[in-house]
């Protein structure tokens, strides 16, 4: 069985990573609690709303990313495997 899922944010911790870098780049303090919305480029200066999407085309970003409290254990309870 093959099971494939979003990551972003549902498995792993990605905003913080992705604001970190952003800010350190454009000089702003966007912080994780202030992204309300999917659509991170409603929140970021004017400048960078093409260039925010970059930073998730970087290489290490998902690898370095931390896994969001219980989220794997949704794939190793057998339980739910059934239930879809």
């Amino acid at each position: 069985m093959i099971i494939g899922s979003d990551i972003d944010d549902t498995i792993l911790s990605l905003i913080p990573r992705w604001i970190k870098a952003y800010n350190r780049e454009f000089g702003d303090n966007l912080k994780p609690k202030d992204i309300t919305d999917w659509d991170i480029a409603r929140f970021v200066l004017p400048e960078a709303k093409e260039e925010i999407f970059k930073y998730i085309e970087a290489e290490d970003i998902f690898e370095n990313a931390k896994p969001i409290e219980g989220a794997f254990k949704v794939f190793r309870t057998p339980d739910y495997l059934y239930k879809c």
